[in-house]
Order: structure tokens, then C-alpha cells, then sequence
């Protein structure tokens, strides 16, 4: 059966929930956590044995992630202009 690559995009409280879920469910690898600077996604990926991306454009166009989950927040306008999610859209 397939094992799934999964990325995270985002690294703080919620990341380490997605991380550890995807940890626990069958056929699925953490194959790399991303954030926008912070630090956050090297301890994470040091916690978790995974690769860190650079920014959310280096592991969309990876040929080793087959899904992402993002846990990254929106709060402010600035931020929601540069969501990881518009990026997916046609």
C-alpha cells in the first residue's frame, strides 16, 4: 500500500497537533514542515525527523509531498493576500 508524503505549512501550537496526527495514522510519512522565517519549522522538523522547506512554494512544487495541511493562521489582511491556499487555485 502507498505511503503518503505529507507537508505542513506552518510551524506553531497547531503544526506540532497536525504533525502528531499525521504521525499516528497509517500509511502517511511527515515529509516536511514549512514556515515564513520564524525558526519554528527547524525545531519542529528536528522533533519529528523531517525535512524543513524554505516557504510553502518550495514544497508545493516538491516531487516528494503528495498533500499538505496547512496550519497557518489568516488574522490579518496582509497575511490572508499571501495565503498558502490561494496558491492551489487555478
Amino acid at each position: 500500500m502507498k505511503t503518503w508524503n505529507i507537508g505542513v505549512i506552518g510551524a506553531g501550537m497547531v503544526a506540532d497537533f497536525h504533525a502528531k496526527s499525521i504521525e499516528s495514522l497509517p500509511n502517511t510519512k511527515l515529509a516536511g514542515i514549512c514556515d515564513s522565517g520564524s525558526g519554528k519549522a527547524k525545531l519542529l522538523a528536528e522533533k519529528y525527523g523531517c525535512p524543513v522547506f524554505a516557504d510553502y512554494n518550495a514544497m508545493l512544487h516538491s516531487n516528494t509531498i503528495d498533500i499538505v495541511t496547512i496550519a497557518a493562521s489568516m488574522c490579518s489582511a496582509k497575511s490572508r493576500s499571501k495565503f498558502p491556499s490561494t496558491a492551489l487555485m487555478p
